[in-house]
């Protein structure tokens, strides 16, 4: 997954015209996850590098580098990053639920939690935020708009 050949196969088999093929059905629900929590942090720079990788089971995906997350991002940005998640046609239902109900005092609670927080606050500018919640809303629009076509259990097929 983490080469574009593979990305490509991948982000095919997440569309609902798809059979998803066993060897990606450990992975593609970690895909289409990263894909969430990257869109919602704003995180260009996932792909340019050997930031994602599988395990040799082909049972789990590794990530790093979140470098370029929660920055200002341009509209030729957004575009890009929004654009693999737009050809995704299933989402975890468990990660939706939980992206629904976040919020402002929500997402300053959990980074509050972070043990590192009292000694050096994380410092995320506010514009940063608000992109985090347009984000949010766009997600959900998407995923909604999916589940009018498909069917809520089509669309938010993995646990």
């Amino acid at each position: 997954i983490g080469e574009r050949a593979g990305r490509e196969a991948a982000l095919r088999a997440l569309g609902q015209d798809t059979e998803i093929p066993e060897h990606l059905s450990a992975l593609l629900p970690q895909l289409c996850n990263l894909l969430v929590f990257d869109w919602l942090i704003g995180n260009t720079d996932r792909w340019s590098g050997a930031n994602v990788k599988g395990d040799v089971s082909g049972q789990l995906l590794y990530i790093r580098d979140h470098d370029f997350a929660f920055g200002k991002l341009s509209p030729e940005q957004e575009q890009r990053l929004f654009a693999p998640l737009a050809r995704s046609e299933r989402y975890s239902r468990n990660l939706m639920a939980r992206v629904r109900t976040l919020t402002r005092a929500r997402f300053e609670h959990e980074l509050a939690q972070d043990p590192s927080f009292a000694r050096t606050p994380p410092r995320i500018e506010e514009t940063a935020l608000r992109a985090l919640f347009e984000r949010r809303g766009k997600l959900l629009a998407h995923v909604d708009g999916l589940s009018e076509r498909y069917g809520q259990a089509a669309v938010l097929s993995f646990p």
